[in-house]
């Protein structure tokens, strides 16, 4: 695709595409043709792996599927067109197609690799493990391998393995801080709070536009770990950054407010912090009623308008109504005195 205002010019891949598809429209229309069977294959392999890159996946599996049709031992093509069913959600015939290709090379690690993710793609994180273990033990310096299996690990419950996972690809890697933000993770799942909070900041200083949901965990962290000053310069990057999700920043504002209003006694701050959270949907009432819990008493009156007014709190019947009289409560009327009082 061009970009507005400027010429159109074809990228290499949509020329590789266009020359594929001349040369097998020329194939195709001889009558004594000029290609074999299998470079007939090869130019639809061409063309549907083309198309697989450009993202027109119902045509990359019409070319690829005629490329086995021409040769059903063409494995580049089997694979690829594993990808797209993948891709398409058609997870039983990629892996009829896997298996076929392992059964021809049961050393294949990058097709072990991709049974491994179509499993957990599926949900089922057994046999997304156990591929993924087959393929380390073929490939153990492979970082996506290790990354991945990390994280499958992490979503089993097993954080110590995905820490050792993690530390074991970063000695291998120059420069991945990727790697550290799943290691803050897991440290963190595991309570090793100092740990967690150090490969945060490798991961956060490693990358120029962080996570956005990163750098909120990280904030969070390193609230709860009382490093408040910290905490308000990250969710600062988080709430000035453009185009993060609406419901991630109310949560963010909620947090700068909280630290603003309970731990640096910015009241004024605070609030405006709050009333943003609230403006973008904040609707967390737990976060809400223990908000009120831990705040300075000089500060609960204007917090609790605040979340009344967003519907997060009940309102409350002892609140002083503008007229004097608390909420909730019917006036009695004074006994009148008698005449010989």
């Amino acid at each position: 695709m061009s970009r507005r205002g400027r010429r159109a010019v074809p990228s290499s891949r949509h020329r590789r595409l266009i020359a594929g598809i001349a040369a097998v429209a020329l194939a195709a229309g001889a009558c004594a043709t000029t290609l074999g069977r299998e470079e007939l294959a090869v130019e639809y392999y061409n063309i549907g792996s083309a198309y697989f890159d450009l993202g027109e996946l119902d045509k990359s599996v019409s070319y690829l599927s005629r490329a086995l049709d021409l040769s059903p031992d063409l494995a580049r093509a089997s694979y690829n067109l594993a990808r797209v069913y993948v891709l398409q959600g058609r997870y039983e015939p990629a892996l009829e197609l896997l298996d076929t290709l392992l059964s021809q090379d049961p050393s294949n690690a990058l097709v072990m690799e991709t049974i491994a993710y179509t499993h957990y793609l599926t949900g089922e994180l057994g046999p997304a493990a156990q591929w993924y273990d087959r393929a380390l033990d073929l490939s153990p310096t492979n970082l996506d391998l290790l990354q991945n299996r990390a994280t499958v690990a992490q979503e089993r419950g097993d954080h110590e393995l995905a820490v050792r996972l993690l530390r074991r690809a970063l000695d291998l890697a120059d420069s991945r801080p990727q790697l550290s933000r799943h290691l803050a993770e897991a440290e963190r799942a595991l309570g090793r709070y100092d740990r967690a909070m150090e490969a945060y900041r490798v991961y956060v200083d490693g990358v120029s536009t962080p996570d956005p949901e990163a750098l909120l965990g990280y904030a969070e962290l390193l609230e709860s770990q009382e490093y408040y000053a910290v905490a308000l310069e990250v969710l600062d990057r988080l709430v000035e950054r453009d185009g993060v999700d609406s419901e991630l920043l109310a949560r963010a504002h909620f947090a700068n407010g909280r630290i603003l209003l309970v731990h640096a006694m910015e009241e004024d701050r605070g609030l405006e912090s709050l009333a943003a959270a609230l403006e973008l949907g904040f609707a967390d009432e737990d976060a809400a009623a223990d908000l009120l819990d831990v705040a300075p008493p000089e500060s609960v009156p204007a917090i609790r308008a605040a979340l009344t007014a967003a519907g997060l709190l009940e309102p409350d019947d002892s609140t002083p109504r503008e007229d004097g009289g608390p909420t909730g409560e019917t006036l009695t009327e004074p006994d009148l005195p008698t005449a010989d009082e």
